[in-house]
């Protein structure tokens, strides 16, 4: 019945921040992304549940950035574990609009 401990790993430090006012690719540009996209990496029909805007970290040579994103969550049905209500299975960079998957197992 509450918080019984809190751990941080890894702990970095944070950079500079890009200059503001940068506009993001919409949502009808992150679904054609999306769409052309996950079949290389999901080779079944996948239901996706809900789409939200977040902060995902993406690595890069230079180093790790927090990066706005169009993230994707898929149901139980779709990932072959029907007690996990929904997951993240995709994420779209809404700066620039590169895909990210998130290489975790789904069943066959």
């Amino acid at each position: 019945n509450g918080v019984v401990s809190i751990e941080l790993g890894d702990a970095g430090k944070v950079g500079e921040e890009i200059e503001s006012g940068i506009e993001l690719i919409s949502l009808e540009e992150a679904d054609d992304v999306f769409r052309n996209n996950i079949a290389e990496y999901v080779k079944r029909s996948i239901n996706v549940v809900s789409v939200e805007i977040g902060y995902v970290t993406v690595d890069y040579p230079e180093g790790a950035a927090f990066v706005p994103a169009y993230v994707y969550y898929t149901d139980g049905k779709s990932t072959g574990y029907t007690w996990q209500a929904k997951r993240a299975i995709a994420a779209v960079n809404a700066l620039n609009g590169e895909f990210i998957y998130y290489d975790a197992p789904m069943a066959n």
